[in-house]
C-alpha cells in the first residue's frame, strides 16, 4: 500500500493534472518530492498524489520505479 508515504522521483515523470477543471498531462521533474494520498485500490493502477499543491493522478508503478521512499 502506497498511501500516506513520500517518495523523490528519481527521473521525470508523467502525471495528470488534476487541479484545474480538465484533466491536463503533466511531466512531474526529477528530485521532485511526492506524497500519496490514496491508492493503488485493486483493478485500478492510478493512485493520487500530491507534488507542490498540486493534486495529480500517477501510475502506482511508475512511482515504484521511479522514486525512492523517504520520511
Amino acid at each position: 500500500m502506497l498511501s500516506g508515504k513520500k517518495f523523490l522521483l528519481k527521473t521525470p515523470t508523467a502525471a495528470v493534472d488534476e487541479t484545474g477543471r480538465r484533466k491536463v498531462a503533466t511531466l512531474i521533474p526529477a528530485e521532485s518530492i511526492i506524497r500519496v494520498i490514496s491508492g493503488p485500490v485493486p483493478g485500478d493502477p492510478m493512485v493520487h498524489v500530491t507534488c507542490d499543491d498540486k493534486r495529480l493522478l500517477m501510475f502506482a508503478q511508475d512511482i515504484r520505479q521511479r522514486g525512492k521512499e523517504i520520511d
